[in-house]
C-alpha cells in the first residue's frame, strides 16, 4: 500500500472530512481508518481513491511462507513422516544447520532418493555438499549432478548418490574421505553390526558441533528369527549384548559423559575413537542423536580430583566393553 506523500494526502483528507461535519460519525470514523491506518492517496474532489503501489511487496517472496521441516517431509514422501514421525526430532535437531553455510551433510540408505529430495530442499543456503549413500556393493557407480528416480524425483547439483555396502571398509574410507560431515543421518540397512560399524568408523569425520542420528534402533530388539535387508539376525532382543545390539553398545558409550565428574580423562574412559568430543546422547522413539561438543558449548568441566570409582570394576568394565567392539583401522 503507497505510504509516505501518500500517507499525509490521506491523513489531510480524513480531518476535513471530520471537521465539516457532513457525515456521520461511522463515515467519519472509517474515513480516519482508511486516512490514518492504511496511508490512502485521496483527491478530494473525485471522491476516494486508494493505490496500491507496491504489489511486488505482497506477492513473491515476501507474501510466501517458508515451508518447515514437517511439511517438507511429507512434501518428500519419506517414510520418516508416515511411518516413524521422526519431525518431531528433526525440527529441533536440525534447526542450527538449515542456515549453515557450506553444509557437508551425509545419509546412509538412500533407497528411492525421498530423503535426499528433503535434503536438497531443506539445506538451502548454498551447501557444499549432499550425499546419500544407496543399497548396492558397486563402488564405481557414482551419480552425480541430478538424480532421477523411476518416480521422477529431481535432486539439485549438489547431491551426489554412492553405491556401497556400510559394513565394508572400502566404503567407509570413501564416506571418509568426502568429509568432514556436519550431519550423518544413518538409515540404512538397519543391521545391528553394520550400524555400530559405521559409527565406530563415521564419527572422527564429524566436525566440532555437529550431528549423527541413528534411527530405526528397534531392530536391535527383535527376535533372531527375523531378518533385516537379506541379513539374519542374532543374539538381539531385549537380553542381547552390546556385540548384538545397537542399543547396548549406545548405553556404553553414554558412560563416558560422566568421565570428568569421576576423575578421568578420555585416554583413561573411552569406548570408542574420539568420543572424548562427544556432548550429548538424546533418545527418541525409534531414534536416537549424538551430538560433537562445538566452540559454541565452552569448555569442559574440570576433572575431579577425588576419583571417587573403583579402577578394578573400571578396569574390568572397560575390557569388557572393548571385546564387543568392532574392529576398525
Amino acid at each position: 500500500v503507497s505510504i509516505g506523500t501518500d500517507y499525509i494526502f490521506g491523513r489531510q483528507w480524513a480531518m476535513t472530512m471530520f471537521k465539516t461535519k457532513q457525515k456521520s460519525h461511522s463515515i467519519v470514523s472509517l474515513a480516519l481508518l482508511v486516512g490514518f491506518i492504511m496511508g490512502t492517496l485521496v483527491n478530494p474532489q473525485a471522491g476516494l481513491m486508494i493505490e496500491i503501489a507496491d504489489t511486488d511487496s505482497l506477492s513473491g517472496e515476501h507474501s510466501m511462507k517458508q515451508k518447515n521441516f514437517t511439511e517438507l517431509l511429507i512434501d518428500s514422501g519419506s517414510d520418516k513422516y508416515h511411518k516413524h514421525h521422526f519431525e518431531r526430532y528433526y525440527e529441533k535437531w536440525l534447526a542450527p544447520y538449515q542456515a549453515k553455510k557450506g553444509l557437508k551433510f551425509l545419509e546412509i540408505g538412500a533407497h528411492k532418493g525421498y530423503s535426499l529430495k528433503l535434503w536438497s530442499s531443506y539445506f538451502t543456503n548454498d551447501p557444499e555438499l549432499i550425499v546419500g549413500l544407496a543399497y548396492g556393493n558397486d563402488l564405481n557407480i557414482v551419480q552425480e549432478g541430478v538424480f532421477s528416480d523411476p518416480d521422477g524425483i529431481d535432486i539439485s547439483s549438489k547431491v551426489l548418490v554412492f553405491h556401497g555396502d556400510q559394513s565394508q571398509p572400502t566404503t567407509m574410507q570413501r564416506l571418509i574421505d568426502r568429509g568432514a560431515w556436519d550431519v550423518i543421518i544413518d538409515d540404512g540397512s538397519h543391521f545391528p553390526a553394520h550400524v555400530i560399524y559405521s559409527l565406530f568408523c563415521l564419527w572422527p569425520s564429524v566436525r566440532p558441533g555437529g550431528l549423527y542420528v541413528i534411527e530405526d534402533i528397534e531392530t536391535s530388539y527383535w527376535s533372531g528369527r527375523h531378518g533385516v535387508y537379506g541379513h539374519k539376525l542374532r543374539k538381539t532382543g531385549f537380553l542381547s549384548d552390546s556385540e548384538h545390539s545397537v542399543v547396548y553398545k549406545l548405553k556404553e558409550i553414554i558412560d563416558v559423559l560422566a568421565r570428568h565428574q569421576l576423575g578421568l580423562d578420555s585416554a583413561t574412559l573411552s569406548v570408542m575413537p574420539e568420543d572424548g568430543d562427544l556432548c550429548s546422547v538424546e533418545w527418541g522413539m525409534n531414534v536416537v542423536a549424538l551430538r560433537k561438543c562445538g566452540t559454541e558449548d565452552g569448555p569442559n568441566p574440570p576433572i575431579n580430583p577425588a576419583k571417587p570409582f573403583n579402577k578394578p570394576n573400571l578396569d574390568a568394565w572397560l575390557e569388557k566393553v572393548h571385546a564387543t567392539n568392532p574392529r576398525v583401522s
